[in-house]
């Protein structure tokens, strides 16, 4: 990740904190990224999994359920963007299943990270073909 990058990264996540008023939310993605690691460490297989809320407790010591939904969405949605980039750069490879997290450690649950991006990718192209018959038919037009 570039510097410009990694600069914009940390200044939407120092304004999220600012916004929700957080003292004890880690403010950069090195925290988040070496307490995600931490946690990891005892989840390696789909059998050690650990669940959407037992991850957020642990990573940002708070429990989701004191957080409104916006302000659990916004963490939610950093902490998924830290992982894609951890994946991104083969520090840390996490698959998940439903609600259950875990580290790819063996071919099963390789396959289980490559059905869930099959499925994926299924629904991209799918949203493609809309895109194409939206404008084929002209149904902006139908908007006013």
């Amino acid at each position: 990740m570039d510097d410009d990058k990694k600069k914009k990264m940390k200044k939407r996540l120092q304004l999220g904190i600012n916004q929700i008023q957080l003292q004890d939310l880690i403010a950069t993605e090195k925290e988040m990224r070496e307490r995600l690691i931490a946690v990891f460490r005892f989840h390696m297989g789909r059998k050690e999994y650990i669940s959407q809320y037992e991850l957020f407790c642990e990573v940002f010591k708070k429990d989701p359920l004191v957080l409104d939904i916006y302000k659990r969405n916004f963490w939610w949605s950093v902490l998924k963007r830290v992982l894609n980039n951890m994946r991104k750069d083969m520090s840390l490879f996490v698959a998940y299943r439903g609600d259950k997290f875990f580290v790819v450690a063996d071919k099963e649950d390789a396959k289980i990270y490559k059905g869930v991006m099959d499925k994926n990718i299924k629904a991209m192209k799918s949203a493609k073909k809309r895109c194409d018959e939206w404008v084929e038919k002209k149904l902006w037009e139908k908007m006013f």
